[in-house]
């Protein structure tokens, strides 16, 4: 950690504060990790997801909520790139 310190501009000794080209570089450091783990996000949800299917002793309650799930996850999961240029 005193390393760290060090090489930020952050130790006692150094009265000027943090140096520019190492703040710079935790900024882009920052970045990249944030593109990156955005992109792991995107569909993540969707390949654990699946339609349900309703039996025939199944309550209209029951039906009801399977329909809904299932309108969700096609609005949520199915073609997100059509979906963004509002096509439907």
């Amino acid at each position: 950690m005193e390393k760290l310190k060090h090489w930020l501009g952050l130790n006692a000794r150094n009265e000027e504060g943090p140096k520019p080209l190492a703040l710079f570089v935790l900024l882009c450091v920052i970045i990249a990790l944030t593109v990156l783990m955005s992109g792991c996000a995107t569909r993540a949800g969707c390949d654990s997801w699946s339609y349900i299917y309703v039996a025939q002793e199944d309550t209209l309650e029951t039906k009801r909520q399977v329909l809904a799930h299932n309108l969700t996850l096609r609005e949520l999961c199915e073609q997100p790139s059509l979906r963004f240029f509002g096509a439907s």
